[in-house]
């Protein structure tokens, strides 16, 4: 029935059952709208992993739609018609990124996938604890050493200090008391800085702020969401790493297949905080206070290939009930090409 319908359009039949879902819906997306595809261009950023040259063999299976890579601002028109899918990076190419990011921020025709406002955070802790400020745990943000080192007799302990850069809990420290705050403080504000982690660059640090944030204890673990445009989304419950708190970068992992009513609440705090900032492709470091409330740790516009595979692709109804998909996590170029197909008409529409 699948392949005969994909006949009937004139599509190609090949392929698994989500690929050939994928192609039919994407395609009748379109043709629903009488959008001319011929004229829509969707670029996507020649990344150093080659997701974006992964998410144009996706996105090439909407038919007519004009598919090119990309790897300056320069290249990138503004206009209603161009879409734009980027995955920035946060080590080797980082400086590199940013600067095509910051370049293509006056765009205001042209619909990027993730938002501007989203690449513009990413990797940002500072910019997200001032954006982000009522979703977070308390947080305190200090470029004076007098008025942080007044802060450390208030403080609760222990609590977690951040570098303003940083992935897979580096450049996180766990401060257990104030003599490890005072010291910290003095080395941040001193000539030489406080060293920052990167093993593929020598010689960083922080220096001359500090990002101080809440623990929330009896968290065992954190919950990573990925949601793309507020339709599709996958969970992953990641446990903490044996000797600190943290569980980004643990490796020890459970990929969610089922949906119950803790995973339902999950996806939906993550949809409350996408819709508040209006995102389209949006992941999430949730944990739980001593209240049972959700809090964002971060977010993050990215993800490990292989730790999502297995994971249950839950879709969004009409209702706006969660329902679990024929997709899982290593369809995740399929998910992202129905949703910037679903940009696509959207924006027609308007």
């Amino acid at each position: 029935m699948l392949r005969e319908l994909l006949r009937q359009s004139n599509l190609p039949v090949d392929g698994k059952k989500a690929r050939l879902i994928t192609r039919l819906i994407g395609n009748s997306i379109l043709a629903e709208k009488k959008i001319n595809s011929e004229k829509v261009l969707v670029l996507s950023y020649d990344d150093r992993h080659n997701w974006g040259k992964l998410f144009l063999e996706e996105m090439k299976e909407i038919k007519g739609v004009n598919c090119s890579l990309f790897n300056t601002a320069d290249e990138v028109p503004d206009a209603e018609n161009v879409f734009v899918y980027i995955h920035p990076d946060h080590t080797i190419n980082r400086e590199n990124d940013r600067i095509i990011i910051e370049a293509l921020q006056n765009h205001t025709k042209t619909t990027f996938m993730p938002t501007l406002k989203e690449l513009f955070l990413y990797d940002e802790k500072i910019g997200q604890s001032k954006e982000y400020a009522s979703w977070l745990p308390k947080t305190w943000f200090f470029t004076d050493f007098d008025c942080a080192y007044r802060q450390i007799s208030l403080m609760d302990f222990p609590f977690i200090s951040k570098s303003n850069e940083g992935a897979a809990s580096s450049n996180i420290r766990f401060i257990a008391d104030k003599r490890n705050a005072e010291l910290e403080l003095k080395t941040v504000f001193s000539e030489k800085g406080l060293p920052r982690h990167d093993n593929r660059k020598i010689g960083l640090v922080q220096q001359g702020y500090v990002l101080w944030q809440e623990f929330l204890p009896n968290n065992n673990n954190d919950w990573r969401v990925i949601m793309m445009n507020k339709k599709y989304a996958w969970v992953l419950k990641r446990h903490n790493r044996p000797n600190v708190p943290f569980a980004s970068g643990s490796g020890n992992i459970e990929q969610i297949e089922k949906l119950n009513p803790m995973i339902e609440d999950i996806l939906n705090f993550t949809l409350d905080f996408v819709n508040e900032f209006d995102y389209n492709f949006t992941g999430v470091d949730i944990v739980i206070n001593k209240d049972g409330e959700y809090k964002l740790l971060e977010t993050t516009t990215g993800w490990a290939s292989p730790g999502y595979t297995e994971c249950k692709v839950f879709i969004r109804n009409e209702t706006g009930e969660w329902a679990p998909s024929i997709f899982k996590g290593k369809d995740q170029w399929l998910i992202a090409a129905l949703s910037m197909d679903c940009l696509i008409k959207q924006k027609m529409d308007n």
